[in-house]
């Protein structure tokens, strides 16, 4: 039988609408133009001779046909990105389109530091990175669309997901200058809940950007927010108490814009995670290693004043 003529644009154009259920997502996904993975994806239906997609209605569905089409794509998708990656490892290189999921506690200093470092150490790479929850970073890794996840606090779900702890942050439960707390430094635990918290909590997910420890003392939760930086910046302006991992606010603290409050006596840490799918390429291992130096200068370093 001869095999009909294949380009694999098509199969990557067909896999990132199938995935995203949406010509107009699965293009943006493909950096292309809505038209062009249209023309491609019917180009390939021609060559199979089945329709792969139901376009009738608003969300694009796979047919049965779609859907074994679909697997065969992904695992041929998957073992061109390994060949790229062996080769790539084989010769010691580093580069490369690297995809990165992250929980907003990496995104608030190391991330930014270690991103910009490996831009002058190896031009090649292009690391595209994503603001997300743990259980999106978790579904965009078994996808296939991410190639690393970090994320705090919490494990993966997936048992096909590996998980390495890059470093272990003290919590600490803070204040800003124009808190009643910030000169005494201390409260008595029976009286925390006089006070109101900024909480970080993501909309729509199970897991909690919640790191106050499980029987505690009462506490008055003020407000949530999806930002961590945002619960930051709301504990500077004076009026809310937040409990956060100390390796997003080391620079406030250093320059006593913020200061510990000592009520909850705890050795709770956050452990900062990063997650990815089994076998670790020398791409990923860079990035890693240098996250991790990042993270750790994060909570040993002196800022100037």
């Amino acid at each position: 039988m001869q095999v009909p003529d294949i380009e694999l644009s098509e199969l990557r154009y067909f896999h990132c609408v199938a995935t995203s259920r949406s010509f107009a997502e699965g293009a943006r996904r493909a950096h292309v133009s809505a038209s062009t993975v249209s023309k491609a994806i019917k180009k390939l239906e021609e060559a199979l001779g089945a329709v792969l997609l139901d376009r009738s209605s608003r969300q694009v569905a796979l047919t049965e046909v779609g859907e074994i089409a679909f697997e065969h794509a992904t695992r041929v998708l998957g073992s061109l990105h390994q060949l790229v990656n062996a080769t790539d490892d084989a010769l010691g290189r580093v580069r490369g389109d690297l995809h990165l999921g992250s929980t907003e506690e990496f995104a608030a200093d190391a991330l930014p530091r270690t991103l910009s470092r490996l831009a002058q150490e190896h031009p090649e790479l292009r690391v595209h990175t994503y603001l997300m929850g743990p259980q999106e970073v978790e579904r965009r890794l078994l996808e296939g669309e991410l190639d690393l996840g970090l994320v705090t606090g919490v494990a993966p779900v997936a048992a096909e997901l590996e998980s390495e702890v890059l470093l272990c942050s003290p919590e600490r439960l803070i204040c800003g200058r124009q808190h009643p707390l910030f000169a005494a430094g201390q409260v008595d635990p029976e009286a925390l809940v006089q006070f109101p918290f900024v909480v970080p909590r993501y909309f729509g997910e199970h897991t909690p950007g919640d790191r106050y420890p499980k029987g505690g003392p009462p506490r008055t939760i003020g407000a949530t927010v999806e930002l961590v930086q945002m619960a930051v910046q709301m504990v500077l302006e004076g009026h809310f108490l937040a409990y956060l991992p100390e390796v997003m606010i080391r620079c406030q603290l250093n320059h006593d814009e913020l200061r510990p409050v000592e009520c909850l006596r705890t050795t709770h840490q956050t452990e900062l995670s990063a997650w990815r799918r089994p076998g670790v390429s020398t791409r990923n291992r860079v990035v890693l290693t240098a996250l991790r130096s990042a993270l750790e200068e994060s909570l040993q370093r002196e800022c100037p004043v």
